[in-house]
């Protein structure tokens, strides 16, 4: 009979059709006849065995299938491995009620341990008790086989961690956009009393419509809670990259202002591509965080927005009475000094927005240029409506790959555009040039002219030295010309006399 895992093995291999109904058949018959011949050959082996998968095909979807040996846990069937973290393994699963579920497990030596698995209940129960759009929401939690295990929210998607290790430094509004969101997850568990202690590019997921969710509450704790084990005086928890000063000499001063702090230097990451402090050793970073001034993020990266750098910074000061106090506060300046010269917190689409409401990017003329700007469908609709997007403007998906298309090309924004679009009219005539778009399209007119007659000035400046040049020669060409009989027998006489000398 065939073990969790090799279950596991055959329906990945089924639903990746790397193998047919009638060969995995095969495979069982060839492992049954293996038994009977006294060899417990695993059904991954048989099938490599039997040509029918190369070898490295076959290891990698063992590993997703991976070694837990139950096929369910509680009321949650496991489907396979998504990976593998200090505190357990985490699983892929599916409810009773058919609703995927991530489930996390921890391993049973850690269990033995009373403040892990402290830790591990207290993530538990931050999760379940923080419902919020921007939180990832915890199911459930129990015990089955001596196995410990929490369910939570399946967010199909990536952390901010790997999107900074395929692009590096990230747009932008698009780290903004982030950063807004986990800010507010974060001012809803401070809301709850539930301090997180350990935000980091890696604990904020980001699925694939664009909204971002704080998990990992592992080290959060009630702040009106009696103290445990976890956060004697002495002790540090967290990661160090990312982790507040005061943290690291001692977890119990840990407070709302820490978070921020972790916050901003995951911001100082995301849009300058480098880490705050880094060092050889975890202590060599806890000094630097204590003691060495961060450097600014506008001056790793050129042209970051003067709201962005100076937020970051109030964010990451030294001494937490200098910091941003509260997350709600910090959420206000974002808004107001990071998003709010060009209202573009509506232009990106951050207002209120489903989780399943997709989201779209588009190209939009900016300081003589074009700029890409994120926003919801409805968003989007409502700017089609307005006449702030045309039917040719440059369009696609948000995280899709696809090249830009018109966004009158795409169905769900076509009826909203009117049906006598191909009477082209004259933007110029009729236009109210009291209102803000024609005094937009005035000023930007007016620059691009000011920019190309800066432009041929700066070429024509450029061209005096060599014109100089060129004068000079036509006017010693035509004084040679001129003169060539005086000058020759100039020259003659002069070399006449030195021969006569000699």
């Amino acid at each position: 009979m065939a073990t969790p895992q090799e279950n596991r093995f055959l329906r990945l291999v089924l639903a990746r059709k790397a193998l047919t109904r009638e060969q995995v058949q095969s495979c069982l018959e060839f492992q049954k006849k293996k038994v009977q011949e006294g060899s417990n050959i695993p059904l991954w082996d048989c099938a490599v065995l039997q040509s029918m998968l190369d070898q490295n095909v076959a290891e990698r979807i063992q590993n997703e299938a991976g070694d837990l040996n139950v096929e369910k846990l509680g009321d949650f069937t496991i489907l396979r491995k998504l990976g593998e973290g200090g505190m357990g393994s985490v699983w892929l699963a599916v409810g009773s009620d058919k609703q995927r579920v991530a489930v996390k497990v921890l391993p049973p030596q850690l269990a033995k341990q009373r403040q892990f698995l402290t830790r591990f209940f207290r993530e538990a129960e931050s999760s379940i008790k923080l419902q919020h759009k921007n939180i990832v929401k915890g199911v459930a939690v129990g015990e089955e086989g001596g196995r410990y295990y929490f369910a939570m929210e399946f967010v199909p998607g990536r952390s901010v961690r790997q999107m900074i290790e395929k692009s590096g430094a990230l747009p932008v509004e698009q780290a903004t956009d982030i950063i807004l969101q986990a800010a507010e997850g974060v001012a809803h568990a401070h809301q709850n009393s539930i301090i997180h202690r350990d935000i980091k590019p890696d604990n904020i997921m980001v699925t694939r419509n664009g909204v971002a969710k704080l998990a990992d509450l592992g080290l959060a704790r009630q702040t009106d809670a009696d103290v445990t084990a976890l956060t004697r005086t002495g002790t540090s928890m967290g990661t160090p990259y990312y982790m507040a000063p005061e943290q690291t000499t001692d977890a119990k001063r840990a407070d709302a202002r820490s978070d921020i702090y972790a916050l901003g230097a995951s911001w100082y990451h995301m849009v300058t591509g480098q880490l705050p402090f880094i060092g050889e050793s975890a202590l060599e970073i806890f000094q630097k965080h204590l003691k060495e001034p961060v450097k600014s993020p506008a001056s790793v990266r050129p042209g970051l927005p003067r709201g962005v750098s100076i937020t970051i910074e109030r964010m990451m000061a030294k001494d937490p009475e200098n910091r941003i106090q509260t997350a709600e506060e910090l959420c206000r300046i974002i808004r107001e000094q990071c998003l709010g010269e060009r209202d573009v917190v509506k232009e990106l689409g951050l207002e209120e927005r489903g989780a399943k409401e997709s989201m779209w990017d588009m190209r939009v003329p900016a300081g003589g240029g074009l700029e890409t700007r994120r926003m919801s469908l409805s968003g989007l609709r409502q700017r089609v409506r307005s006449g702030r997007v045309t039917r040719d403007t440059p369009t696609r998906r948000a995280g899709s790959r696809a090249g830009w298309q018109p966004a009158g090309s795409f169905k769900e924004l076509a009826r909203e555009f009117p049906k006598d679009y191909a009477v082209h009219v004259d933007p110029t005539k009729g236009a109210k040039q009291d209102t803000p778009r024609g005094q937009l399209r005035d000023l930007v007119t007016h620059f691009d002219q000011a920019s190309r007659a800066y432009g041929r000035k700066k070429t024509f400046k450029k061209m005096i030295p060599y014109l100089i040049e060129f004068v000079i020669a036509l006017v010693i060409i035509a004084v040679v010309i001129c003169f060539w009989s005086q000058i020759w027998g100039f020259v003659s006489g002069l070399f006449g006399k030195s021969a006569e000398a000699g």
